[in-house]
């Protein structure tokens, strides 16, 4: 196996990066799960939550090379708290940290005492459960480590929150979240100090606009945005050509699944859209009328568009939101009605938002 620059300690308190074996312990017990990374021939130790850098239980990391120990190589220690201790190690290899002095724990990385962070780091999972991760903190470089068993498989997102030391959102700090086997996302904060891994956060913007002002929703000021332009729902435009049109302009950019599922009465192998209209049923994206027909060389409504359109796209609107906030939003007088069969389709189409998408739901962002 060629050599690695990350390890974690095995239940011997062990680990191996680069040529180096390292040990961790305590003065009670060899400890396990402990991160170790080597660069620049500096070795990080992140120890794993429950370990702190405390006088009353000091922490010895032993360097190893062949066997033989390893002279004055820098160790940076780092506990749960996010507090620190670098130490170059002795004669047997060994750093012991935080040091012991009459006056307490010394102050300064070189001295092997505690040296405060510059950032405070939460992280919180989908459900808004606070997460207990390994911190590593370099400069605006953070790196966080999931507990054992926590894995980065696309089944949850993390909001991870940074602040500074005056507990102000810290915007721009390179965060990296990995799992213990090793799968890692990267992101930035923004101006909140926050972002969220793996990154399901988006933005739809609006794409229908009414008659008679001819401008776009976010263009309307706060006295035009309350419903006072039609959308005319039901004026139509034509059914089997919109679906072609769609598939079409769907795979210019983006594979699509061949259908040969036919699940329309009124439709056969010999019309013209029939290959568009099989691969819009096997993409989700028409269901047709409730007596089992398509009806293709009928007129499509501008709600009908609207629907397609957002299946396309994969846009769900988030009903919850749209009923909160339904005075802030951009409707139209004659598209009020929330038992209309369209309306949370034309909703999300005519405005502009954030959302996260999530195990196929849409939650929108305020």
């Amino acid at each position: 196996m060629p050599p690695v620059s990350e390890d974690y300690t095995d239940k011997d308190g062990n680990a191996a990066v680069n040529e180096y074996a390292v040990t961790v312990e305590d003065t009670k017990t060899k400890i396990e799960n402990a991160f170790i990374t080597i660069a620049d021939e500096k070795i990080s130790v992140i120890l794993p939550d429950g370990h702190t850098l405390t006088t009353s239980n000091q922490t010895t990391v032993t360097v190893t090379k062949d066997s033989e120990p390893v002279k004055d190589i820098s160790v940076t220690a780092t506990d749960e708290n996010n507090k620190t201790a670098t130490k170059s190690t002795d004669s047997k290899g060994k750093i012991t940290v935080p040091v012991k002095t009459s006056g307490g724990s010394s102050g300064g990385s070189s001295g092997g005492g505690f040296v405060s962070s510059t950032y405070n780091v939460t992280v919180t999972d989908k459900d808004g459960k606070a997460v207990s991760v390994t911190k590593s903190i370099k400069n605006d470089d953070i790196t966080l480590t999931l507990p054992s068993g926590t894995e980065l498989d696309g089944n949850n997102y993390y909001t991870i929150t940074v602040t500074n030391r005056h507990g102000e959102a810290a915007e721009d700090i390179d965060v990296t979240l990995k799992d213990r086997n090793g799968n890692k996302e990267v992101g930035v904060t923004d101006e909140n100090g926050q972002l969220i891994l793996p990154d399901v956060f988006v933005t739809h913007g609006a794409y229908i606009i009414g008659y008679e002002t001819g401008c776009m929703g976010e263009q309307c000021s706060e006295a035009e945005r309350p419903a006072m332009r039609t959308f005319r729902p039901d004026e139509e435009i034509t059914r089997a050509e919109f679906v072609a049109m769609a598939e079409r302009a769907y795979s210019l950019f983006s594979n699509v699944e061949n259908g040969k599922e036919n699940i329309f009465t009124d439709i056969t192998n010999e019309h013209w859209a029939a290959e568009h209209i099989y691969t819009a049923i096997a993409m989700d994206w028409i269901k047709g009328y409730a007596d089992g027909t398509f009806r293709p060389d009928n007129k499509i409504t501008r709600a009908e568009v609207v629907t397609i359109v957002n299946r396309v796209t994969e846009r769900n609107a988030d009903i919850g939101f749209i009923e909160e906030h339904i005075s802030e939003l951009l409707s139209f007088s004659d598209v009020k009605d929330k038992g209309y069969w369209a309306y949370a389709a034309i909703v999300e189409a005519s405005n502009t938002h954030d959302a996260l998408i999530f195990d196929d739901t849409e939650s929108w962002v305020e």
